[in-house]
């Protein structure tokens, strides 16, 4: 069917007179299922590609480029713009396949992505460099790599990443990968991944509270501690194949950290409630590790080698 692309005027227009409970939430719609000819952006005659979506809402200020995008199954690889918000139908019904891209979905600096299922890209979401985002109500599936990989940002919250109420499962690498920048991670569940739950370089910043974190291949979380501020709390870290929570050292990186570890559930690991580590080897002072966390109120339960390594000393 031959497509009819109409112009901006045309699409505020539509907006305008057709369809207003819609036309107050969102700014540029998209649906598969479109079979009208026409595209405009409307309720009425939404694109029916993401991708068109998201190019038509960058045209718009940055305050109107939001995209509701319908249910269904959408074999694109996209990248979220900057101030593009990108929500999908309820209960996860609007589905990205990455087709085995590099990534499924690249954000751009102040985008979001909510309400969206996302699978089957070597990385399922690429947060790139320098940027501030928000993934919320997500789930990140199947990935081949990488569920979520997070480049290098600054520790503030202009830059800050946040990831709440998703699930980030069943990749065949791990499940979060965060190079450096500060992140906000909340109520969400990280499992059955075939590595780490969560993989944190040097220099992260932030907040890890009221997550699930279970059964993956690896830790649940491994963070290396140079320059690492972080408060971990209230977490459910359980049945992951080494430790619950893996600290490391690496040769040179001699720098402290200043880890919070409280209230949080480390259990049925296969090594520690609380390990630390110096996988390149390396020379470290003996209260490197104890000097850099804090620990209290955690409750440990059936960790096969304990509730600590002794290279800790805590």
């Amino acid at each position: 069917m031959k497509k009819i692309i109409l112009s901006g005027a045309v699409i505020m227009f539509g907006i305008l007179i057709g369809n207003p409970t819609y036309a107050d939430n969102y700014d540029i719609y998209v649906d598969k299922d479109n079979e009208t000819g026409i595209e405009d952006g409307s309720a009425d005659h939404p694109y029916d590609t993401i991708s068109e979506g998201i190019a038509a809402a960058l045209e718009n200020d940055k305050d109107d480029r939001k995209v509701y995008v319908a249910g269904g199954e959408y074999e694109e690889q996209i990248t979220v713009g900057k101030y593009v918000e990108l929500y999908g139908k309820g209960d996860n019904r609007t589905i990205i396949n990455g087709k085995n891209k590099k990534y499924a979905v690249k954000m751009k600096d102040h985008s979001a992505i909510k309400d969206m299922r996302v699978y089957k890209g070597k990385t399922g979401i690429l947060v790139d460099e320098n940027v501030k985002a928000e993934i919320e109500d997500c789930k990140i599936k199947s990935s081949k790599k990488i569920g979520v990989e997070i480049l290098k940002s600054d520790r503030n919250d202009s830059e800050k990443v946040t990831i709440e109420d998703s699930k980030i499962y069943k990749s065949n690498g791990k499940g979060l990968y965060i190079k450096k920048g500060k992140i906000e991670l909340v109520d969400n569940k990280i499992c059955d991944n075939d590595e780490e739950g969560i993989d944190m370089r040097s220099k992260v910043k932030g907040t890890i509270k009221n997550n699930e974190i279970y059964d993956n291949g690896e830790s649940g979380i491994e963070l290396i501690v140079k320059k690492a501020d972080l408060k971990i709390s209230k977490n459910e870290i359980k049945g992951n194949e080494s430790s619950a929570i893996n600290t490391q050292f690496y040769s040179g990186n001699v720098q402290l950290g200043e880890i919070e570890i409280e209230k949080n559930g480390l259990a049925r690991s296969d090594k520690y409630g609380i390990d630390c580590s110096n996988p390149s080897g390396g020379i470290f002072s003996a209260d490197y590790f104890s000097n850099s966390m804090s620990l209290k109120e955690n409750v440990y339960f059936e960790n096969r080698l304990g509730n600590y390594s002794p290279i800790c000393r805590l």
